[in-house]
């Protein structure tokens, strides 16, 4: 499957949301909130589909103690192309927890 992941403006009204770009890709938004030091990491971040699931793993890096403080946030879109998965509407999306 070819995808990636790219950082994206915030738009509530499109989070948890495909959304059509152009006519071959299509993006999923979402929107992750929390420690500072528990957010994704864009470069590390892996999606898979199995049995009608897309299954997203963070790639947040497993570390000792927690050096950043405070609440963040990030709007992240998984991008595919459109033909690898026509029925896309019909994934059930579930970010999986992951540490390296």
């Amino acid at each position: 499957m070819n995808y990636h992941f790219v950082e994206s403006e915030y738009d509530k009204a499109k989070i948890g949301k495909w959304t059509e770009i152009g006519k071959s890709k299509i993006a999923y938004k979402f929107y992750f909130k929390g420690a500072c030091c528990d957010m994704p990491v864009l470069e590390k971040m892996r999606a898979k589909i199995d049995n009608g699931t897309l299954y997203i793993e963070k790639g947040v890096p497993f570390h000792e103690s927690h050096d950043k403080i405070g609440v963040c946030g990030i709007s992240i879109d998984f991008v595919m192309k459109k033909d690898e998965y026509p029925n896309y509407k019909k994934l059930i999306v579930s970010v999986v927890k992951d540490r390296e």
